[in-house]
This record gives structure tokens, C-alpha cells and sequence, in this order.
């Protein structure tokens, strides 16, 4: 358990429900999670275990629960206000475990199936990284982790030397360049140590830990998130979900921040705009416009024929994304 700290806690600082980005991350998960249920070796997804940091608010309990029939339920916070966390449970079958992460890990009994997720606030550290080296040497076959971890590229000189030496034989010369602390490549920076850590550290020789999602999105600070399986290669399942990345590549959450007025008009014509894009974005390269500002916005608004300006970034990236757009509106209870 934690000693206490007067400290305010990174869910009083923002209120966890009301994260867009966030919240469109959890709906494209649970959706590759339904997927995955079509599987071999998947088929009884409900008897997984879930493993989280629900926080005070346990909103992917809740849909783990709805979507995937879950109950099993374990979060896991070693915050010393537990009676707050103990209070919030939206389940009374969820067992809540007043530790630190490492420390319920490594007394876990790993008997049966787990989806964990490790669901940070912090950067990678060493923390993260012992927990790593527990999940490594414990994690079965089909277990599924999904871990996130801050990614602000916020270093002085000191704490890049700190870093490196850290993460030193996690990083293989392509990535040491100056280029992958800065903010674009950064995230990439952390997927290819994080891979490494878990390839060094596995302890069955055929089993390895396999990328099939990482995300970056920014509700507040800049978030990075890797899902991936326990398997041996020739079994890692073949997903059809459009955000499937096997490789090095990262989808970028980052939506328009739109009205609700504005969303319920481009669904009206969501199929146009997919339509459109490559015919704009032609076009657009002609233009000496800068992209993002209020000429280019307006020529994307004649092009489309709409009643309000938005970039072209903004068209492709509701396009992407308007099917996990969260809604918000306040009731009087």
C-alpha cells in the first residue's frame, strides 16, 4: 500500500467519464474484443477475467460487462481513500484489490484466461517496467494485455540521458536518433521498447507477446495504448477490424471537437464526405492554402456544399471515427 500524500489524484484532476478520445478508444477495443470471440481459442471470451484500474468511475467495467459478458471482475488501485473506490463499484461482483500493481500481480494465482489491462497515469518507468517482467513470466496463452501509458516527449537533457540509460538495451540503434523524442515520433520510441521488453523477457520459448492495436489520443495529456496477444505466432488470430495494426504503425484518436447539432448533420451525410475526400484533398493540392486554416476550411466547406466550415483533417478523421463518438447531455434526476 501507498504512504499517503497530500497529493491531488489524476482522477480528481479530470472526470474520467467525459474523456471523447478515451471513450472511443474503449468502443473500438470492445469491438475488436467481439470480434476476437469468433475465434479459436476465444469462443468462451465471457470466462476470460478482467483485470483493471477502474479508478472511482469503472466505466470499462461497465461495458467489459454489457459487451462482453464478463463478470469476473478484478481492479486493482493503491490509493489509501479505498473506501471511495470500494463505494463507486457499479457491480458487487467486482473484487477490488487495495495494492499496487506489482503487488497483485505477483501474488496473483494465474489459473484461467485474463484480459489486463494497465491502465497508467504515469510515464514508462520503473514501475511499469517491473510489471512488465511479472506479466511476462506469467501470462498464458490467449491472455490478452492492453497497457497505456503517458506519452509527453517532456525531456531536458538530464531526463533524456535518464531515459536512455534506463531503457538502453530495449532500444536498438535506428531508435536512439534525435528524431524519436521528438513529439510525432516519440509513441513510436515507446511501442518498440515495450515490445522489446516483452521479447527479452518471455519465459516460454515459444510463446511471445504480439501487437494487434496501438492508439495515441489526447484528452488532456498525450496517452499511448498497446493491445496485443500471448501466442505463438503461427496462432495469433486474423482480425478483420480496420484498426488492426500488426506493424509499427499508430492510429492517432485525434476527433474535431464538433457540437451536437454539427455531428447529427454529418451523419446525415457521412457517406457523401467518405465519399469526397480523395476528390478534396486533389484538389486541395493545387490550392497554396495551409492546411488547418480558415481559406482551406472554407474551400472544404463550398467543396462539400456544407453549412459550416471544417478542414479536411477534420472531415477525414469524423469520417474515421463517427461511428464511437461519445454523446453527453445532462439530465434533471
Amino acid at each position: 500500500m501507498s504512504i499517503v500524500q497530500d497529493t491531488i489524484l489524476s482522477f480528481e484532476k479530470v472526470n474520467y467519464l467525459f474523456r471523447p478520445r478515451k471513450q472511443i478508444e474503449r468502443k473500438i477495443i470492445i469491438e475488436i474484443l467481439q470480434e476476437l470471440k469468433g475465434n479459436s481459442g476465444f469462443n468462451n471470451l465471457q470466462d476470460h477475467e478482467y483485470i483493471g484500474m477502474g479508478s472511482i468511475y469503472y466505466y470499462d467495467f461497465i461495458l467489459f460487462h454489457k459487451f462482453l459478458n464478463i463478470e469476473k471482475l478484478v481492479s486493482i488501485d493503491d490509493k489509501i481513500t479505498m473506501k471511495r473506490f470500494k463505494f463507486n463499484k457499479p457491480y458487487d461482483f467486482i473484487q477490488f484489490y487495495n495494492q499496487r500493481s506489482s503487488e497483485y500481480l505477483s501474488a496473483r494465482l494465474w489459473n484461467g484466461n485474463s484480459i489486463i489491462w494497465m491502465d497508467y497515469d504515469m510515464k514508462l518507468n520503473d514501475i511499469i517496467l517491473e510489471d512488465f517482467g511479472i506479466l511476462s513470466q506469467n501470462c498464458q496463452v490467449n491472455d490478452l494485455l492492453i497497457f497505456t501509458i503517458d506519452a509527453q516527449n517532456e525531456f531536458d537533457e538530464e531526463d533524456k540521458v535518464a531515459f536512455e540509460n534506463m531503457f538502453s538495451e530495449y532500444i536498438e540503434p535506428k531508435y536512439k536518433k534525435e528524431e524519436y523524442f521528438e513529439p510525432y515520433y516519440y509513441p513510436l520510441l515507446l511501442e518498440h521498447i515495450c515490445m522489446n521488453i516483452f521479447k527479452e523477457r518471455m519465459q516460454h520459448e515459444q510463446l511471445g507477446f504480439h501487437k494487434l492495436f496501438s492508439f495515441t489520443y489526447s484528452d488532456r495529456a498525450k496517452m499511448y495504448t498497446l493491445g496485443g496477444i500471448f501466442s505463438k505466432p503461427e496462432n495469433v488470430p486474423k482480425l478483420k477490424n480496420s484498426f488492426i495494426r500488426k506493424n509499427n504503425e499508430i492510429i492517432d484518436i485525434d476527433i474535431p471537437l464538433i457540437t451536437y447539432k454539427e455531428k447529427y448533420y454529418l451523419d446525415s451525410m457521412i457517406l457523401t464526405l467518405r465519399n469526397s475526400i480523395d476528390s478534396i484533398e486533389s484538389k486541395l493540392k493545387t490550392k497554396k492554402y495551409d492546411l488547418g486554416s480558415d481559406r482551406e476550411k472554407l474551400f472544404v466547406a463550398k467543396e462539400l456544399n456544407l453549412e459550416f466550415e471544417l478542414s479536411l483533417t477534420d472531415i477525414k478523421s469524423y469520417s474515421r471515427f463517427y461511428k464511437y463518438y461519445p454523446q453527453y447531455y445532462e439530465g434533471i434526476i
